[in-house]
Parts: structure tokens; C-alpha cells; sequence
């Protein structure tokens, strides 16, 4: 373990190729993940269906499309062995981690925020996302180079509203959200830390534990909103 060290990956360095039993994990956990979101999804949207208006049912199909889509995403870059296509998966990857991020915040912005605070911060979530989405296709080298810092900045930009989001949560779900946040910005360590080994499985199953940790914020906060 000596040998391996911490760095941020140069942009112009390849990737260190993975150990087949590397990329076998990290399918596992990818088909975990989309198996155990496709499953979520059913469950959430027929609850916000049976219980819900049609706030909840649009909010909850937002942020189900953004974490189907991370998903997706992350599955075809990091899974597809040919180089053929490898830098369009890729962007694709990083773009999507946007959109899971901005559909992550739809539902607590909609549904738990006055009329004015809901706007603006569902604006400026999403548009974020549109902007970091645009310098990841005109901008590729200087995107790398940043995107960890993007990701995070953007994943705790909730912390803008926290004092008006205050009054409407509760403990449980406070619980669930901060949980999330900690275990995807420790996960961060491992997503930079590129020559250990089973480093993309070990990243990706932060991003797991994550996700369903707010997937659980999700539907409790839909829960409690009908």
C-alpha cells in the first residue's frame, strides 16, 4: 500500500487500467445500483400517485429520472471496455452527476419552501447544473481539472436555504440528508485516490450508499408532505 499515493488525476494522464476482478465489482455495484433504483422508482411513484398531488407525483419523477440517468450513465462509461465512444460516455457520466444533483433538490425546494424561496432555489440549482453541463462540452480539459470542487460546491448549495428549510424539516429526515451529504463527500477521497486498487468500486459504492440514503430522504419527505 506504500507505493500507491494520493493525487488528483492530470488530464493528460490515462487512466490506470483495471484488474478484471476490478471492473467484476464494480458491475456488481452498478447493477445493484440500477436494479435497486428501478425498484425505488416503482415504489415512489406509486406511492406519490395513491397518496400524493400532482406536485409530489412530478417531483418525485424528477428526481427518479436524475438518479436513473446517473445511474445509466455511470454504468456505460465505467463498464464499456472499448475506447471506441469512451470520451462521449464519459461526458455523458459527468453530466449526469448534475442532473442527479439538481434532482436530488427538486423535491425538497418544491415541496418544503415557501413559493418565492422554491423558485429561486430550484432556478439556481438547475441552472448550475445547465452551466456545469455546458463547460463539460465546450470546456472538457478545464472541467476535469475542477469537477470534484463543482460536484461538492453544487452537492451542499442546499446549505443556502438551510435556515428557511429549517422550520420544515425534521430530525429524521435532517438525519438522512446530512448522512447522504457525509457519505458522498467522503467518498470524494476515493473517487481522486486513482491508483488503489478497486478505487472505481469503492467510489461507486459510496455513490450507492449515498443515493439510497437520500432516496430515503426523498420518500419520507413525500411522505410527510401529502
Amino acid at each position: 500500500m506504500g507505493r500507491h499515493r494520493f493525487e488528483m488525476p492530470h488530464p493528460h494522464i490515462p487512466e490506470r487500467i483495471q484488474s478484471r476482478a476490478e471492473i467484476v465489482a464494480d458491475g456488481a455495484i452498478h447493477a445493484v445500483g440500477i436494479t435497486g433504483a428501478a425498484a425505488g422508482a416503482g415504489a415512489l411513484m406509486l406511492y406519490s400517485a395513491m397518496r400524493g398531488g400532482a406536485a409530489e407525483i412530478v417531483v418525485a419523477a424528477v428526481y427518479l429520472a436524475g438518479l436513473m440517468i446517473m445511474f445509466t450513465a455511470s454504468a456505460a462509461n465505467n463498464l464499456w471496455l472499448s475506447a471506441r465512444r469512451r470520451e462521449l460516455l464519459q461526458g455523458l457520466d459527468h453530466a449526469a452527476i448534475f442532473v442527479m444533483i439538481a434532482g436530488s433538490y427538486t423535491p425538497f425546494f418544491v415541496l418544503l419552501l415557501d413559493f418565492s424561496w422554491a423558485v429561486w432555489m430550484t432556478a439556481l440549482v438547475w441552472g448550475i447544473a445547465a452551466a456545469g453541463i455546458a463547460t463539460r462540452l465546450a470546456l472538457p480539459r478545464t472541467f476535469r481539472r475542477y469537477r470534484v470542487w463543482l460536484y461538492l460546491s453544487m452537492g451542499w448549495i442546499g446549505m443556502l436555504a438551510s435556515w428557511p428549510l429549517m422550520g420544515s424539516i425534521d430530525w429524521p429526515l435532517m438525519t438522512l440528508l446530512a448522512a447522504g451529504g457525509i457519505v458522498y463527500s467522503t467518498g470524494v477521497i476515493f473517487h481522486v485516490w486513482t491508483a488503489l486498487p478497486f478505487q472505481s468500486a469503492i467510489w461507486h459504492a459510496f455513490v450507492l450508499t449515498g443515493a439510497s440514503l437520500h432516496y430515503a430522504a426523498v420518500f419520507y419527505g413525500v411522505a410527510n408532505a401529502v
